[in-house]
């Protein structure tokens, strides 16, 4: 390497090593540096301005900081980097393109009618054939005295003459498959291949259950409303479960439970976890779809503020690793609900089958939204990578 190629390539360091104090600097400058081979390299009278050096014997401007570092790598033969602000550029977009996926993906999960488990009735061993025609019989008694009391209630013989006493609650027929979401659940029948929706907390699916046997309740009666009276059924269900819950807590404290005590505890906890956790899910799904387009909007001003010159972006461009902070805890705060809820399904799921396969009178398994959940909870993964790719580089 010759002493002319060396002396240039010290005058690029030089002028790197000056750049941070270049606000500082408005008059002249002189310095001087021995190379190694002996030889001293002098810099005399170079203005500086806010983005670009100006020699006053030449006139030629010369490059910013970061080109001339770039030229500096390049002379010394060296693969020249590419700029940090493109690398930035490149990961922003790559995180608001998997955050409008994130989206849609969710949005998929708890606004559509994608199901996350279902159930179907079946009569597959004596003890499940006797259960359930059990339940039938009593449904059936709560029908005819429904329909009685409406003809009494009325007293018009027109409605008589139009009851059908073979029409009956049968929400535990095994022509019903029912389909259970975030915010609602599907009957579906495969007789008439009719599907009904009703809008409540549907991972309850006990809960859900209730309120179709007062949906039925409701058209077999004639009543109003059968949906006040769907709500009425659920209401004082879930005041049973609670009632219960507490007198057995109660009772436990004083005195040792007897076996069958035990396993009536066991079911009434049972019901009350389910109650809550339907109620838990319905407000992780709607935190969830409130938080998510919140983060697809942060995202997207942080990969245009570099960019963009309007003054409302300046303070972005000026804090940008602190404004990146804040988003990065919603978006922690956001993917611990989803995990949590992908964490809690299984277990819910674990239960209930455990419970329906003891019984052994329904057939209980999860559906699509929970493999669709199970992407949702991926991808999040993905984009806190590359998230954290981010923040590394923005920290340098």
């Amino acid at each position: 390497m010759n002493k002319k190629y060396e002396d240039s390539s010290f005058i690029r360091r030089a002028l790197i090593a000056i750049a941070p104090q270049k606000m500082k600097n408005t008059g002249k400058r002189e310095s001087s540096k021995k190379n190694h081979d002996g030889s001293t390299v002098e810099l005399r009278n170079y203005r500086l301005s806010s983005s670009e050096y100006e020699t006053p014997n030449t006139g030629s401007k010369i490059k910013p900081e970061r080109e001339l570092e770039d030229l500096a790598w390049s002379v010394d033969d060296f693969e020249v980097p590419k700029g940090r602000q493109e690398i930035l550029s490149s990961i922003f977009k790559q995180i608001f393109g998997l955050s409008l996926l994130l989206e849609v993906l969710t949005a998929c999960t708890y606004l559509t009618s994608m199901p996350h488990m279902a159930l179907q009735f079946r009569e597959n061993s004596t003890q499940g054939t006797v259960l359930l025609s059990s339940i039938s019989e009593a449904l059936k008694m709560i029908s005819y005295l429904a329909k009685d009391l409406s003809v009494t209630l009325n007293d018009n013989v027109n409605i008589l003459k139009g009851l059908d006493y073979i029409n009956t609650i049968d929400t535990f027929s095994s022509d019903y498959v029912y389909l259970f979401s975030p915010f609602q659940y599907c009957r579906y029948s495969s007789k008439t291949s009719e599907t009904t929706v009703v809008s409540t907390a549907g991972l309850d699916v006990f809960s859900s259950l209730v309120i179709d046997i007062g949906l039925k309740l409701g058209d077999i009666s004639r009543a109003e409303s059968s949906e006040k009276m769907a709500e009425s059924l659920k209401i004082a269900y879930s005041q049973t479960v609670s009632l219960l819950h507490k007198m057995f807590a109660d009772e436990g404290k004083k005195v040792t439970l007897q076996k069958n005590d035990l396993a009536m505890l066991e079911v009434v906890n049972g019901l009350k976890s389910s109650e809550t956790y339907g109620k838990t899910v319905l407000l992780i799904s709607i935190a969830v779809n409130t938080l998510n387009p919140v983060l697809c909007i942060c995202f997207f001003v942080l990969l245009i503020s570099p960019s963009h010159q309007k003054k409302w972006m300046q303070p972005i461009r000026n804090n940008f690793l602190a404004c990146l902070i804040p988003i990065m805890v919603l978006f922690i705060f956001s993917f611990g609900l989803l995990l949590c809820h992908w964490l809690s399904e299984i277990l819910y799921y674990y239960k209930v089958s455990s419970f329906f396969n003891k019984m052994n009178i329904a057939k209980f398994s999860l559906s699509s939204g929970f493999i669709m959940l199970t992407v949702c909870i991926f991808f999040y993964v993905l984009t806190a990578y590359r998230f954290t790719s981010v923040l590394c580089r923005s920290s340098i």
